[in-house]
Order: structure tokens, then C-alpha cells, then sequence
């Protein structure tokens, strides 16, 4: 008898084994695989498989979650609930492999920098740095400090942010990640030029362009030119501002486009080049941006005035004044978010 129980027991664990150890299915595994690169592709699929997954076991549940998440993010998609991020982040961290922990804290931050918890979100960053101290994964460790620090920019916390994309552009070349590091070295840039240290800010800019050329990424390139340019703009360094302008149009594709049109606009205006900032301010009527449109509409009513055109002039000012007050509430609400956050916090 005793020789028939051992080959059960042998059996027995093996098929635990397995059904511990079984793959994601391949449907899955394909979003896992396209999250990084197409997310657009991996949402539709990850909606796709939506049913069929609830008959899948919990590890199985919460890793596709996972993905809905960081598809979501990769993809632009607001943030609107932590309902499922915190599934989520409660399964993570009472699981014994701590593998996925870092990341999940760091869609956790993502999640409530979307929702305007700014404190919330840098306690998960934080969390994440802390989960990662052992984890040889720089690209994510580059994305947290990249976060921190647009998120202390963004809150007037000047004198954390440098420190955070300091850290970022370090990881960035432990990740030999080149276009991190064009990344960091743009968000220096941006923090020097809001505390108005121009020299540091141009160089940073000019760094991050040369390396862009240099991995010939003209995307990123059109990017960093185009803010570099609207900051000659507004420190009135005209020749160098048409320059950069020329090097950020040679794509007409990408995300940075409207801020593109509303640099040239504001370029040519103060230039007063009327034809020219006409057209740009007309290109910005599109957009999907309330502030865009705000600037295309102050800009098209001043130009009407100053052409005598005062029924075309109301007209747009009227638009204008929609968009602003439009842009008050949203602003009432971010504070009102804010304030709350921060007592809750």
C-alpha cells in the first residue's frame, strides 16, 4: 500500500506546483507585452478579456488589474477613482514575493497625482524609493524621482524639486537610458527657469537638445526646442527664439504641438508680425486645451482691435472671458483639492 501513497504524494505536489506557478494567459501576456510600448493596443485588449478573467485566480485578477492601471497612465487616461489601484496595492503587499511592490506604489502615486493629492501621491513615491532600495530596476526608479519633482514644481516646493531630478538624470544613466536623460536634464532646465537663473536654464536646455541630436531623436528635440523657444520669447531674445522655433517645427505630430503654435503666436505678436501670429493663434482654435483656446481668443481679440475690427473684437473677447471663467473654476477646484488634501494629509 505504502508504495502506491508515495507516487500520490509525488503527484499530488506537482500539480500544486503547477497551479502555484501557472502562466498568465497568453491574451495577458500580449497586453503585458504591448503596455510599454502601444498602450492604446494593450487597453482595447485588456478590455477584450475583461469576463473571461474573473474566472482566472486572484493572482491572475490583480496583475491584470495592474495592467489596466499602467496602461491607463502609459496612455494618457486620467486617473478618476483609487478604488482599483488600492485592490491592487492591499494584494501587493501582503504577498510574500515583493517583486511587483515598487511598481504598484508608484501607479499608487500616479493614481493620486491624477486626482490632486499631491501629498498622497508623494507619500506612495516615497514608499516606492523605499521598496526599491534593493531593485536593479533604474527605469522605474528614474520615473518616481521624475515624478517627485514635477510634483514639488508644480507645488512651489522649490527647494526639493532639484534635488529629485538630480536623482533622476543619475538613474537615467544607470538605465543608459538616453532619453530619460533628456527628460531630466529639460525638467532642470524648467526648474532653474522658474527661479529665473537664466544662464543655468538655458544650458541645461541646450544639454538636453544636444543630446537628443545626438541619439537623432527629433521628437525630442522638437520638444525641448520648443520650450526653450518660448523662454527666449519671453526674455525678448528674439533671434535666438526664431531659431529654436525653426528646430521645433520639423515635426508637425507631436504631443507639444498647441504649446508650439501658442510660443509662435506669442512670438510673432510681440513682433508684431500680424499676418503670422493670425495664423498661429487660428491653429490654436482647435485645440483640445481650454487655455489654448483662452490664448488663441485674447490673442485674435487684441489683433481685431488693433485692426479696427470692434464687433470681431467683442466677439472674441467674449469667447475669451468663457474660457477664463472656465479656467477659474478649474483653478478654484485644483485649490479647494489641494487645501483639502493637505489637511487631510
Amino acid at each position: 500500500m505504502k508504495l502506491y501513497i508515495l507516487p500520490l504524494i509525488i503527484i499530488f505536489f506537482l500539480c500544486l506546483h503547477s497551479c502555484i506557478n501557472r502562466p498568465y494567459p497568453r491574451a495577458l501576456q500580449a497586453a503585458d507585452s504591448l503596455v510599454d510600448i502601444r498602450p492604446d493596443s494593450a487597453l482595447s485588449l485588456l478590455q477584450q478579456i475583461k469576463d473571461s478573467i474573473a474566472h482566472e485566480p486572484e493572482e491572475t485578477q490583480m496583475h491584470y488589474k495592474l495592467l489596466c492601471v499602467k496602461a491607463q497612465d502609459k496612455a494618457y487616461v486620467t486617473h478618476t477613482s483609487d478604488t482599483i489601484i488600492q485592490q491592487v496595492l492591499c494584494y501587493y503587499r501582503n504577498k510574500k514575493d515583493k517583486k511587483y511592490l515598487p511598481e504598484v506604489l508608484y501607479y499608487a502615486g500616479r493614481v493620486y497625482a491624477d486626482l490632486g493629492d499631491a501629498p498622497q501621491a508623494l507619500e506612495y513615491f516615497q514608499q516606492a524609493i523605499e521598496a526599491s532600495k534593493r531593485s536593479t530596476d533604474y527605469f522605474l526608479i528614474n520615473r518616481i524621482y521624475s515624478q517627485m519633482g514635477t510634483l514639488y514644481l508644480y507645488q512651489d516646493v522649490y527647494d526639493k524639486a532639484p534635488e529629485m531630478f538630480s536623482k533622476c538624470y543619475q538613474y537615467s544613466v544607470l538605465a543608459k537610458d538616453s532619453i530619460g536623460m533628456v527628460y531630466s536634464l529639460r525638467d532642470i532646465g524648467r526648474y532653474f527657469s522658474t527661479q529665473e537663473q537664466v544662464d543655468s536654464a538655458i544650458c541645461y536646455y541646450k544639454k538636453a537638445d544636444r543630446l537628443a541630436e545626438r541619439i537623432n531623436n527629433q521628437e525630442l528635440r522638437c520638444m525641448v526646442n520648443g520650450e526653450l523657444s518660448g523662454y527666449y520669447t519671453e526674455l525678448k531674445r528674439y533671434n535666438e527664439a526664431y531659431k529654436t522655433m525653426q528646430i521645433a517645427f520639423t515635426q508637425l505630430d507631436i504631443p507639444s504641438l498647441d504649446a508650439q503654435y501658442s510660443v509662435a503666436a506669442s512670438y510673432y505678436k510681440s513682433l508684431n508680425k500680424i499676418d503670422s501670429a493670425t495664423f498661429y493663434y487660428s491653429k490654436l482654435l482647435n485645440s483640445n486645451s481650454f487655455l489654448h483656446k483662452q490664448i488663441a481668443y485674447q490673442g485674435l481679440g487684441y489683433i481685431a482691435r488693433q485692426n479696427g475690427e470692434l464687433d470681431k473684437a467683442l466677439a472674441y473677447f467674449d469667447k475669451y472671458l468663457i474660457y477664463t471663467d472656465s479656467l477659474q473654476e478649474i483653478t478654484q477646484t485644483e485649490s479647494v483639492r489641494k487645501t483639502s488634501a493637505l489637511y487631510n494629509y
